[in-house]
């Protein structure tokens, strides 16, 4: 029968009931029966008192208004409980503000005896403590939230109930509406769309003769909102909800954990339609490897099993994981996790999206630009934005003073605190992105007009390389396809990495950068597999630049060999072109440069066309090139009289890092001698730090020296 939930009374003993007369005579309820209500959850309440009035209304406590996660004014469902078996056993999780830590279960199970709880309710209970300085004795409210019974959703609690007390929460409250969720563009909508039409159409695919989907697969770095979307397909299907988390399936061990999950499965049949929820599924079923212990392939066996003996039982199996490679097989065919999603970080609408969300309820000021910060957060995650949006308000109150320890906020402040532009970009300098942290990650700075000296070489980048990515739908028109890597090769100091910088910046991507050499491991297959996190953390952070520098290290020629570092060598040099393909075979917005200052000794699967599209020579720069290189480097400084002219005739054959070396070098001389004069006490002859022509050449000169040294 359906009813409406109001307001309790001040102290009305913890789940309890009230219920009006209308509704204890349809239900045919007296003071001292239990009864069921059902909201989005249920909770098994005593009926203390009825109470006059027409209306069909149930007055309960607020631990019971938690427990069926409905508002005031709220219509639920109420039904008088019959009978129920006596509990095997109850897992209780403290749920209140008073610690029970000191209790043992047998002393719970004394407190709660004679109770009906309900599996997910919010059981608060009074205990006669004497904790007072005058030994008075006192009573605390102790709350525990049932997060499991045995044999059924509700239990009597009675001398035989085994009472396991946890601090680990399995049944969380859902609080995923649809408007709170932002930037998972399709991968929502394939979600609801699978679990929905795996739970009403089974009759359906029948007909058709195709097996409905079992299983789905949620595939991400933390923090993308895997389980955000699962507990709103939860929240609107309404079924029946079993969530399984690795630390509570293992705290007892393997052989224990494969009986608790036929335990699961069978209690998910029992209430179909239901949805089982895995958490970190790569945590519980790793595939073997070496010789890791046959336990480990209990739990797979096991899952797989009960996949099988699902039959057509209208149950789905929704499993969140964070890396896919590390999953048993025998999970991934047909008829199990037989449907993959993959939720990868929000592009720039994406995080937009989310920005706008988490900034509903907070003031800002008129300044603040939500779509400047999604692009300049280029791999941040939700959860990372929600950090972000956290840090920004922190930041506020620090600057405003407003606050101090061991006291209020005050209210007035409170109502003052708006967040500005410039606190979204203080936080911006500490909060960087979850996903591949282990790698350089930079927002690239240096526009193309800074990288002088190599005016054709920017020309042809422009048109090969930048134009098909920032035009890629025009270029698709054409039959242009946008590269996918190239490489930079020439001497030592001619700007490759530079350049790459430039190139991202001009695209608006972030660098995912490292040196080949740190990425090589003396460890078997550890190479590899840094080289696959590397692309991987392109992956998480695309649209990106990954910059391979000096990849000579890494890709050298290959040659015939028996011994194990020949065969260790070779399986490096593969693992390049095949990251290559997969980026060409996933069209991922990701660009691929490598520098080297040996391209003669690349391996040639590497520098073939379809992978390294373009090979780019960055050389000394010319006599015009030199002169633009020494008029950029000496702006900053108070110069006189310099002829550019006759210092690029000087340095034929200089690299811009040694051009570089020049000026500074000439900036330090010039400030030297100054320094010399304020020592001297000749402050009148004291100049602000010029830089002249004799300065300029004397480094030239010195350079010279130096390298004919070397030689």
């Amino acid at each position: 029968m359906k009813a409406i939930i109001i307001q309790g009374a001040e102290k009305q003993e913890p789940n309890s009931s009230e219920a009006s007369k209308p509704i204890a005579k349809a239900l045919a309820l007296k003071i001292g029966d239990q009864a069921v209500i059902h909201g989005k959850r249920s909770a098994v309440v005593t009926v203390t008192e009825v109470v006059n009035g027409d209306d069909f209304f149930v007055r309960v406590d607020g631990h019971t208004r938690s427990s069926i996660g409905s508002a005031l004014n709220s219509t639920v469902e109420v039904r008088r409980l019959q009978t129920c078996p006596a509990g095997v056993r109850a897992v209780l999780t403290p749920a209140g503000k008073n610690d029970p830590t000191s209790l043992s279960e047998e002393d719970v199970k004394s407190i709660l005896l004679g109770r009906v709880v309900a599996q997910g309710q919010i059981v608060a209970c009074h205990y006669a403590s004497t904790h007072d300085r005058q030994d008075q004795c006192l009573s605390l409210e102790l709350a525990f939230t049932v997060t499991e019974t045995k044999p059924s959703s509700i239990i009597k609690i009675s001398k035989n109930t085994q009472i396991i007390l946890s601090t680990e929460t399995e049944l969380p409250a859902l609080n995923a509406d649809y408007d709170r969720i932002g930037g998972l563009g399709d991968s929502q909508e394939k979600l609801r769309t699978y679990v929905a039409t795996s739970l009403t159409s089974a009759d359906l695919f029948n007909q058709l003769g195709v097996p409905k989907f079992r299983g789905i697969l949620l595939i991400g770095p933390p923090g993308t909102g895997k389980t955000l979307a699962i507990n709103a397909v939860t929240q609107e299907t309404g079924v029946y909800r079993v969530m399984i988390s690795p630390d509570r399936l293992l705290r007892d061990g393997f052989p224990q954990a494969c009986i608790r999950l036929k335990e699961k499965v069978a209690e998910a049949k029992e209430h179909a339609p239901a949805i089982i929820v895995f958490e970190n599924l790569d945590r519980l079923c790793n595939k073997l490897e070496g010789y890791a212990s046959p336990e480990l392939g209990q739990l797979t066996t096991t899952l797989a099993n009960e996949f099988d003996n699902l039959g057509e039982a209208k149950v789905v199996v929704i499993a969140s994981a964070n890396n896919r490679e590390t999953i048993d097989p025998i999970l991934l065919t047909a008829g199990r996790f037989d449907k993959e999603i993959q939720f990868d970080p929000p592009d720039e609408q994406g995080r937009h999206e989310i920005l706008e969300i988490f900034t509903r309820s907070m003031p800002m000021e008129t300044d603040v630009n939500l779509k400047e910060i999604a692009e300049r957060t280029h791999g941040f995650t939700g959860g990372d934005l929600a950090g972000l949006c956290a840090d920004s308000v922190y930041e506020n109150i620090r600057t405003s003073g407003k606050l101090r320890v061991n006291h209020h906020f005050p209210e007035q402040a409170r109502r003052s605190l708006k967040v500005s532009m410039k606190d979204f970009t203080e936080a911006l300098k500490t909060r960087k992105p979850s996903s591949g942290r282990q790698y350089i990650r930079e927002t690239a700075k240096i526009p193309m007009n800074d990288v002088v000296g190599l005016d054709e070489l920017k020309s042809t980048i422009k048109k090969e390389v930048i134009d098909p990515i920032q035009h890629r739908h025009l270029a698709s028109e054409f039959g242009v396809k946008p590269p996918v890597g190239i490489l930079l090769h020439g001497p030592p100091g001619t700007g490759k990495s530079y350049m790459a910088r430039a190139i991202a910046t001009e695209l608006g991507w972030p660098v995912i950068s490292k040196r080949a050499a740190e990425l090589t491991s003396k460890y078997l297959g550890e190479t590899q597999k840094n080289i696959d996190d590397l692309c991987n953390a392109a992956y998480a952070n695309s649209p990106a630049v990954a910059l391979l520098e000096e990849i000579d290290a890494l890709a050298s020629r290959r040659v015939e060999g028996t011994d194990s570092a020949s065969r260790e060598r070779s399986s490096v040099v593969n693992t390049l072109p095949e990251s290559i393909d997969r980026i060409t075979e996933t069209k991922s917005q990701i660009l691929l440069i490598f520098t080297t200052n040996r391209p003669d000794i690349l391996d040639e699967a590497l520098t073939r066309s379809g992978r390294v599209e373009a090979q780019y020579y960055v050389g000394p720069p010319d006599l015009d090139g030199r002169e633009a290189i020494f008029r950029y480097y000496t702006k900053a400084s108070t110069v006189h009289n310099l002829e550019f002219k006759r210092l690029a005739e000087q340095t034929d054959g200089f690299t811009p890092a040694d051009i570089k070396w020049v000026c500074d070098q000439a900036l330090r001389t010039t400030f030297s001698r100054t320094i010399a004069k304020l020592e001297g006490d000749d402050l009148a002859d004291a100049q602000p730090v010029t830089v002249t022509m004799e300065d300029l050449l004397n480094s030239v000169q010195e350079l010279k020296t130096r390298n004919t040294m070397r030689k």
